[in-house]
């Protein structure tokens, strides 16, 4: 591969990636410990069909789209609101 190939592969997979995704990466690319990063390094750091652990069922992938748009017209919880949320959902199943 040359260099200019490299970095058309990589420029196509951040125009790709979401914010979240984004993000991963980078955490990824940080954990390298200083070591030379190659383009397999980065490559890597995006996720691909072949890297998850399973496909996304189509429920799955409906509750993302779906969080996607909460979160941006503002539709989020605080850590303390979801908490008590998972903690009256817990205690209603338990009953």
């Amino acid at each position: 591969m040359t260099r200019s190939q490299a970095l058309a592969t990589i420029a196509a997979r951040l125009e790709q990636a979401d914010d979240a995704t984004l993000a991963a990466a980078a955490a990824h690319l940080s954990s390298t410990s200083g070591k030379p990063l190659t383009v397999g390094d980065v490559l890597e750091a995006f996720p691909t069909e072949s890297n998850l652990p399973r496909a996304l069922t189509a429920d799955e992938l409906e509750l993302i789209a779906q969080s996607k748009e909460d979160f941006l017209v503002g539709r989020v919880r605080t850590l303390a609101e979801s908490r008590a949320h998972v903690d009256a959902e817990l205690r209603r199943r338990r009953t």
